[in-house]
């Protein structure tokens, strides 16, 4: 279980990928603060002390966003000292706390939210049952995802924290179960895809990490992780056509199922068409832009010719509409180039017109997962 440990210590602080985005904030001194009426300061500017709690809630905001969190909480006390009401501001509280490893004074401001808010946000039980789970209460943990379960039934970040604090438990059946709902429930949040590519990465079943991980890069565009992705796809695919004995020798998850899974079937099917003519090539595990484009596309031949009309994949009618616009060949450049930067700068250079059409059109017609039409392993069992 060595591998799955190491990237499991990442989960401790897998929270809230959307942090608010840098404001400008007010400049001056505050020493003071009214609590009603209106506090005029040297400038000569009078607030009242609603605009005050709002003065203190966005420079809490712009210290937050920079990560100087102490200076934030100061912010934020003054505001919750003004307006205790304020959610937004009790929320950003409770996190930057959290940030400074205070969870149980995190908690303190997280709870009321979770108990009293009209219209809580997925992130109040983030906060609150990560911060149980490193405190030790796996227990309390899981009660309050339950309970964010009850009121948002399709949050996806709240079904990733349970199977990220179900893998630390070691049961990494009951982590890709939750994500993998999650994957159901939210088809647009990525981060469950990418937990559940991380997760076939070390099992048998590694085509399901080629499947998700291509997902999390179509979901998540600007993906920091994005080249060590496209990196652990590149790998899988060493494992299916080339080298699959030594990466035996690293897999720690022996995946057995009798039942037939038609997707599992017919991609292992092309893979061993194709094998023959991408073995060499693969296992000398030497990165060519060139290659991994011709295997793709020659599973994609394979694919449109056997069983395009028998078997829905949501990704590979995504292809279709790529290729039908004509940007197969950049697409697959876009997500694999940096494996090869200098093919791919040299493509880019020699087909900037091709390049520049691509950019036109890919950015404004971003790859969506029906709700009612998720993808996901589990739903392509007979």
């Amino acid at each position: 279980m060595k591998k799955v440990s190491n990237w499991s210590l990442l989960c401790l602080f897998v929270l809230l990928s959307a942090v608010v985005s840098a404001q400008t904030y007010y400049q001056g001194s505050t020493t003071t603060y009214p609590s009603s009426g209106s506090q005029t300061y040297s400038s000569g500017q009078t607030y009242t002390a609603d605009q005050l709690a709002q003065k203190y809630y966005f420079e809490g905001k712009s210290y937050f966003d920079i990560e100087q969190y102490d200076k934030a909480i100061e912010s934020f006390n003054l505001c919750y000292k003004l307006d205790p009401n304020n959610e937004d501001n009790t929320y950003h509280l409770a996190y930057a706390w959290f940030k400074q490893k205070k969870y149980d004074i995190a908690l303190s401001y997280i709870n009321p939210l979770i108990t009293n808010s009209a219209s809580p946000k997925a992130e109040y039980f983030r906060i609150a049952a990560n911060s149980h789970d490193i405190l030790g209460d796996y227990n309390k943990a899981i009660e309050v995802l339950d309970i964010g379960f009850s009121k948002l039934k399709n949050a996806g970040p709240l079904y990733l924290d349970r199977g990220v604090i179900e893998m630390i438990r070691g049961s990494m059946s009951d982590g890709i179960y939750y994500w993998e709902e999650g994957i159901k429930k939210d088809p647009q949040y990525a981060d469950n895809y990418l937990w559940a590519a991380r997760y076939y990465a070390e099992t048998n079943k590694k085509m399901w990490t080629i499947l998700y991980g291509e997902m999390y890069l179509n979901v998540k565009r600007d993906a920091e992780d994005f080249n060590d992705v496209a990196k652990m796809i590149f790998d899988s695919y060493i494992y299916l056509l080339a080298d699959k004995d030594n990466f035996e020798n690293e897999t720690t998850i022996n995946l057995q199922d009798n039942r037939y899974n038609g997707l599992e079937n017919a991609f292992e099917s092309i893979i061993a068409t194709i094998r023959q003519d991408y073995y060499d090539v693969f296992a000398a595990n030497e990165i060519s832009l060139e290659s991994i484009y011709g295997m793709r596309i020659a599973f994609y031949n394979e694919w449109n010719r056997q069983y395009v009309n028998d078997i829905k994949v949501p990704l590979f009618n995504r292809w279709i509409t790529i290729d039908q616009n004509g940007h197969l060949q950049m697409y697959n450049y876009w997500l694999f180039g940096s494996l090869d930067p200098t093919t791919y700068k040299f493509f880019w250079r020699n087909s900037a017109q091709q390049f520049s059409s691509f950019m036109s059109w890919f950015p404004f017609n971003r790859f969506r997962v029906e709700d009612e039409d998720p993808f996901v392993r589990n739903s392509y069992f007979y």
